[in-house]
């Protein structure tokens, strides 16, 4: 039972909404980094984060990159961010 637990798992990412998605993304970003976004600052495209704002938040967002990707991936799931721009 538990190999087949560990293998729905790769794809439980798959059953998250992109707007539940964006929503931990706007938390993450303003817990994390500080930066606080509107939903028209994301997109996601292709288990990519692409962010639309400010040159001094995109530095501070960049900065705390990889906290970010560790958050979101322990919240939401492994592959449903994986790159930030």
């Amino acid at each position: 039972m538990r190999e087949l637990s560990g293998f729905l798992k790769k794809f439980s990412y798959l059953l998250h909404n992109k707007n539940v998605i964006t929503e931990v993304v706007q938390e993450i970003c303003g817990e994390v980094a500080g930066v606080y976004l509107e939903k028209g600052e994301i997109k996601i495209k292709n288990s990519t984060l692409i962010v639309n704002t400010s040159a001094p938040q995109k530095t501070q967002l960049f900065i705390s990159k990889e906290k970010i990707l560790k958050e979101i991936e322990s919240r939401v799931g492994k592959r449903a961010i994986t790159e930030i721009r």
